[in-house]
């Protein structure tokens, strides 16, 4: 047999090895399984139970069950194993509410702690599930430390940054401020992220040297054995045991990594949470001097502009969408090892080389280390066919509902600069992979929110709103 077909041997066992240990590092993600489950009360004996039976059904795993212990158990804490339980319905309820409209609806997560296949494997999903989980994991134990439901975690510092925005106006800060950076802690503590992403990796196998001659002689022995081993490789060809296991510890490793930094992106982007709310003060309610607390950020809330002000004017499940959306990086990896991530050509990188008269890069370089402005989703696996219906359970686009490529709303998302190639899901013609699309006419509540601004109106005498029945005329896929 020649060394190139047993290279190839070697390299195609070395995949189906790096797959099978892919999908158990990506099973991390299993905990959105708690979904499933009502909140964790007092009670020691209680909470050991539930800790060792999330263990037994594979929702936990190691790290995240020993955070479980400590808290539920050791600390009699209940508060962060409840608030880790809120989170995934959360993050479950938000991602199938966010994605309803991309072929890709989320639905999925209904069905955890059994992965669907896009779960399996570092997907373009997968990493917006695991951004999606980071940021929720965060706002929600922030929410439930400054409420004290959480022992050992207090309130948060002063917002120093809004007399530094609004000079002109004075503010008295009083009451809880919400402890976002306690929050990232303790979501970076269940998650096993750390907070560079990549991390440092912990030397194995380095065990206290013995003292005396003996500990010389025996380390010595040692490297003799590893030398044989080595020699006895290069004789007999690629392909042993040894090669195998440092192609697994590899893969091993770079998919922790990659994880990691999907999870920082989400943690990282709850920073973009943090709101003040304050209660006026002076004469006729003149806000002369205004009463703060920080708090957080919460979508859809409608608050008067003087008593809530935002820090920043993104709103983070925005910025995930549209790193969904247009901002994934692929991973590049090889049997080396992890090789860096792609990045779209600059215009500089397109000039031609005056030397060779041909340009330095075509579409995309590969960028060495990982991304560190945390503004780019990482995936290593294409994103599968969500158009059928998958092994019988995880549903495709059939019954979905879109919109007619020559309707108004359509148009406005076809001609939109911002909108990314998967924002373009909701049209029809994409939604519905080429199959037809039927149009019905449903009857709904005048409390529908599609019916409101058409069928409420608001009486003067008496103040009341009353809303009428209105119809709809909606599309779906075939």
């Amino acid at each position: 047999m020649s060394t190139l077909s047993r290279d190839k041997q070697v390299w195609w066992a070395l995949l189906l090895l790096a797959v099978t240990f892919l999908t158990q590092q990506c099973a991390a993600i299993k905990w959105l399984g708690l979904n499933n489950y009502s909140q964790l009360t007092e009670g020691r004996l209680q909470a050991e139970f539930f800790c060792n039976r999330m263990r037994q059904l594979d929702v936990l795993n190691r790290k995240q069950f020993k955070f479980c212990k400590k808290f539920a158990v050791e600390r009699s804490d209940a508060g962060a194993v409840s608030a880790v339980i809120k989170s995934a319905h959360i993050t479950v309820e938000t991602c199938q509410k966010q994605f309803r409209h991309f072929r890709w609806d989320c639905s999925v997560l209904r069905h955890v702690p059994e992965l669907a296949p896009e779960l399996k494997s570092l997907t373009a999903e997968q990493a917006l599930v695991h951004a999606l989980s980071g940021l929720v994991l965060s706002t929600t134990f922030a929410d439930e430390c400054s409420r004290g439901l959480i022992q050992r975690c207090g309130c948060g510092r002063q917002p120093t940054w809004l007399a530094r925005e609004r000079p002109q106006q004075q503010f008295h800060f009083d009451g809880c401020h919400t402890n976002l950076r306690m929050g990232q802690r303790l979501a970076r503590k269940f998650l096993g992220a750390s907070r560079s992403g990549g991390g440092r990796g912990r030397r194995i196998g380095r065990g206290r040297r013995r003292g005396g001659r003996g500990g010389r002689r025996g380390a010595g022995r040692r490297s003799q054995r590893r030398e044989h081993r080595r020699r006895k490789v290069q004789l007999e060809g690629h392909g042993s045991r040894s090669d195998r296991s440092r192609g697994r510890s590899k893969f091993r490793k770079f998919v922790q990594m990659v994880n990691r930094y999907n999870y920082n992106v989400g943690i990282e982007a709850s920073r973009l949470s943090e709101a003040v709310r304050c209660k006026c003060h002076g004469s006729s309610a003149s806000c002369a001097i205004r009463t703060c607390h920080k708090v957080l950020h919460r979508r859809n809330y409608q608050h008067l502009e003087h008593t809530y002000i935002r820090r920043y004017n993104r709103d983070p499940l925005d910025v995930l969408l549209e790193m969904y959306d247009k901002k994934l990086r692929k991973t590049v990896y090889s049997e080396s090892g992890y090789l860096g991530y792609e990045e779209p050509c600059s215009q500089e990188d397109r000039s031609s080389n005056p030397l060779r008269a041909e340009p330095k890069c075509e579409n995309y370089k590969v960028v060495s280390g990982m991304p560190t402005k945390n503004d780019v989703l990482l995936f290593h696996e294409h994103s599968l066919d969500y158009c059928h219906l998958r092994d019988g359970r995880f549903p495709g686009t059939q019954n979905r509902e879109c919109l007619p490529d020559g309707s108004p709303a359509a148009q406005r998302i076809l001609k939109s600069a911002t909108a990314g190639p998967k924002r373009r899901e909701i049209v029809c013609s994409v939604m519905c992979c080429g199959r037809t699309y039927r149009n019905v006419t449903e009857q709904h509540e005048g409390t529908h929110e599609e019916c409101q601004k058409s069928s409420c109106k608001l009486l003067t005498n008496p103040y009341r709103v009353i809303c009428t029945p209105c119809q709809l005329l909606k599309s779906y896929c075939n």
